[in-house]
């Protein structure tokens, strides 16, 4: 009789192709706070708001943003549900990016950054548990990855915003190019990420590395 063996596993392609999804999605989320901290000078220029409206941006978005983040963990639940939350704050999220850079009074940039706050929750938030949840035998390697994704992204920002100037742009195609990421990090969700259906022939995308007996 044939002896069975254990083998260490390499990671899946669908495992690989589910964390590099899932830390696109904090990168651009850092990348979006990194620029907009950076590009709030000039926002404050070319929208010619005062130093109250730009306390009320940083200020009010966390509060209300707050409130409508927190019934997100309790509604989006696990599976499907949390797959459409993820999928549905990543639209929001894109949606935020390209009102903001649309915006040309303070009220429309006030919205963009409201929205944008439980649409992070949603997309990235959920996302981060997603991965957790899937493999939780490398919790702490992927926690690594995340931070420095994160940490990635959070710098890179205000070089974003400094190479869109460079080339004669503006912070509102800082803004568009942020949307632009987004969307390769939403596509890249919705094909790979937490909760996708493995393609025919492939192994579940919610057990990377998994052992192989043979």
């Amino acid at each position: 009789m044939a002896k069975l063996r254990t083998r260490k596993a390499r990671p899946t392609r669908a495992g690989l192709g589910m964390l590099v999804a899932a830390l696109a999605v904090v990168l651009v989320d850092e990348l979006v706070d990194g620029t907009k901290s950076a590009a709030l000078p000039l926002i404050r220029q070319g929208l010619d708001l005062t130093y109250g409206q730009l306390g009320l941006l940083a200020s009010v978005p966390i509060v209300l943003g707050s409130l409508l983040e927190l019934p997100l963990g309790v509604l989006a639940g696990h599976g499907r549900r949390r797959r459409l939350a993820v999928l549905g704050g990543g639209l929001a999220f894109i949606l935020a990016l390209v009102i903001a850079a649309a915006a040309s009074s303070f009220t429309a940039l006030l919205i963009a950054f409201i929205l944008f706050f439980p649409a992070s929750g949603a997309f990235v938030s959920l996302t981060q548990s997603g991965l957790m949840d899937a493999d939780p035998g490398r919790r702490e390697q992927h926690m690594a990855r995340w931070e420095l994704a994160g940490s990635v992204g959070s710098v890179t920002g205000p070089v974003l915003l400094v190479a869109v100037l460079a080339i004669g742009g503006s912070w509102r195609l800082a803004y568009l190019v942020l949307a632009l990421i987004a969307v390769m990090a939403w596509l890249g969700v919705a094909r790979d990420g937490p909760g996708a259906a493995p393609a025919p022939g492939e192994p579940g995308r919610g057990s990377p590395g998994r052992a192989r007996r043979r």
